[in-house]
């Protein structure tokens, strides 16, 4: 694949000799799943054994399927999962099993130590050494999202949790694709948006960076394939399939030999 070249129009700098932001950046705001950690690769296996367990032999999804929802909140994932049973299985009594198979997958979940996604380890600490403020955006708990970063090591990075049960002005914020959580979280670490890059996997997360304001970049390790994220043209500001190094692909091509 040949990509356009683009000269960056404002000065970057290389955050861990992978990821590029704007050099006036003041914080970064992570999405967890599939972004931090990889916690796709855990769905691919588990949402079919869980399957298994509890409906007759062939009641299963392929990869494409449940990377296309994984970007849902918990609950609202095993709901479509368990709708789709009963569409295409005819599994009439699947409903029936879902807060036994929430409450399983949930006390798997929060007890995995999940692996960081390859090069995160790398920007986390590079961030740190220019002094960076940084926070995590996800569409879990915060409960449930300080127990699975302490449990892979890496909570103490973040000054804040801004998670779907948090509330502003007595209301729950509305959920990604809204802006509502990065808008909430550039107040907490005390910045603009604009002065805040957003790093997420899923389409629903790159619109609510985007329209919050902050400078967004999409990473192929999740709920969107690099196809997709490129698709979203100016509404994204970096694509990469990874933060492996080399990675594969960049768009725009990297600013820097």
């Amino acid at each position: 694949m040949t990509l356009e070249r683009k000269e960056p129009k404002e000065q970057m700098i290389l955050l861990g000799n992978r990821m590029e932001i704007p050099a006036n950046t003041q914080a970064i705001l992570w999405d967890m799943d599939g972004t931090l950690i990889d916690s796709l690769g855990l769905d691919l296996v588990v949402v079919n054994d869980l399957l298994k367990q509890h409906f007759a032999d062939g009641v299963e999804f392929e990869r494409g399927y449940i990377q296309s929802i994984f970007d849902l909140h918990v609950p609202q994932f095993w709901q479509t999962i368990l709708d789709k049973v009963v569409t295409d299985f005819g599994a009439k009594d699947a409903k029936e099993k879902y807060e036994e198979i929430l409450a399983s997958y949930n006390s798997l979940r929060q007890n995995y130590r999940f692996e960081l996604c390859d090069g995160v380890r790398e920007i986390l600490d590079d961030a740190k050494n220019r002094g960076l403020s940084q926070a995590v955006v996800s569409n879990n708990p915060v409960a449930h999202i300080e127990e699975i970063l302490a449990n892979v090591g890496i909570l103490s990075e973040f000054r804040f949790i801004v998670g779907n049960d948090i509330e502003e002005a007595q209301k729950l914020l509305r959920k990604k694709p809204y802006p509502d959580p990065y808008i909430y979280a550039a107040k907490l670490v005390g910045f603009t948006p604009s002065k805040c890059a957003a790093v997420e996997d899923a389409i629903n997360g790159v619109e609510s960076a985007k329209s919050a304001g902050c400078f967004t970049i999409g990473v192929a390790t999740g709920g969107a394939t690099w196809e997709q994220l490129i698709r979203l043209g100016d509404k994204i500001d970096r694509v990469y399939s990874s933060f492996s190094l080399p990675s594969e692909f960049q768009f725009p091509p990297a600013s820097f030999a």
